[in-house]
């Protein structure tokens, strides 16, 4: 049996893990690889009991306080969002397709009063995203400028002039 794989080492590095939560993923794994490494350096000199493995991880010090030591934070943040399921449409995709979506509105006669409705929509879904900072927001709205007062012209005209 690897040392990696001892009852007493996957304990250690399951608890070190949990305390570098507030470490970037790769800095986490590095600690975790290294410490690992460093754990079957020093216990293949030893007779690979669990008292050996204990004293091995016992001189490391804490799982906590090796990663306070890396510069993980107490207690520090989880990830806030879970990554999207494959395949599923995030709020942002929407908002751009709604955005884009009333723009192209505007060049067919029969959805050019949806095009109002889709531009507000899309930019109310820009503005509660989560993923995106103020500053992305703010350039896609500058970058929006183009496009969203042709829709809403051309969606008013079209709305009142039909």
């Amino acid at each position: 049996m690897s040392t990696l794989q001892h009852p007493l080492v996957l304990d250690y590095l399951t608890r070190l893990e949990a305390a570098a939560v507030s470490l970037p993923p790769d800095a986490r794994a590095e600690l975790v690889t290294d410490l690992g490494a460093h754990i079957e350096e020093a216990a293949s000199h030893t007779d690979g009991s669990d008292d050996s493995i204990r004293a091995v991880l016992d001189r490391l010090g804490p799982p906590e306080e090796a990663a306070r030591e890396a510069g993980a934070t107490a207690g520090g943040p989880a990830p806030t969002a879970l990554p999207p399921a494959p395949g599923a449409a995030t709020l942002e995709m929407w908002a751009l397709a709604l955005l884009v979506g009333s723009v192209v509105m505007c060049v067919s006669i029969v959805l050019i009063p949806l095009a109002p409705l889709a531009l507000i929509t899309g930019l109310v879904l820009l503005f509660v995203s989560q993923r995106w900072s103020l500053r992305d927001k703010l350039l896609g709205l500058a970058a929006y400028g183009i496009g969203g007062p042709l829709a809403l012209v051309a969606g008013g005209s079209g709305a009142g002039g039909g």
